[in-house]
């Protein structure tokens, strides 16, 4: 599974917010808020993977990691920000990634909000971003 990383993260931030250990998307199951963040999170994280393919043979190579630089660097502050935990670590980072203005990138218009979601949790998964610290 490609997203293993940011899913775990994710499960470490979520145990972090509940002060217990969750140790699979099974625990999740006696809270629907974080169940539900969960299964959106992966579904932006996949969204953001149909939009690199898609793209990939469309513009010129190296566009879509132009996005996630400006992604990462548009939420930095954001994520090195005080939090109380790693839960509201990514949903504030996810907010901010969404907010973004990214006028002069040309996939602008391609990133739905969903999609620039997924890219941090992308980042996530490449340990450009850390949910819990």
């Amino acid at each position: 599974m490609q997203e293993t990383k940011a899913s775990s993260k994710l499960l470490d931030a979520y145990a972090e917010h509940k002060g217990e250990t969750i140790a699979s998307v099974s625990h999740l199951d006696k809270w629907g808020n974080l169940k539900s963040h969960f299964h959106r999170s992966r579904e932006a994280f996949y969204h953001a993977e149909s939009l690199r393919v898609f793209v990939r043979e469309k513009v010129e190579p190296g566009t879509f990691e132009g996005l996630q630089t400006e992604i990462l660097d548009g939420v930095l502050d954001t994520h090195d920000g005080e939090h109380s935990d790693g839960y509201a670590r990514v949903v504030a980072v996810t907010e901010k990634a969404q907010s973004l203005v990214l006028d002069a990138h040309p996939l602008n218009r391609s990133a739905s909000p969903t999609d620039r979601r997924g890219i941090c949790h992308q980042l996530a998964n490449d340990g450009k971003l850390t949910w819990r610290r």
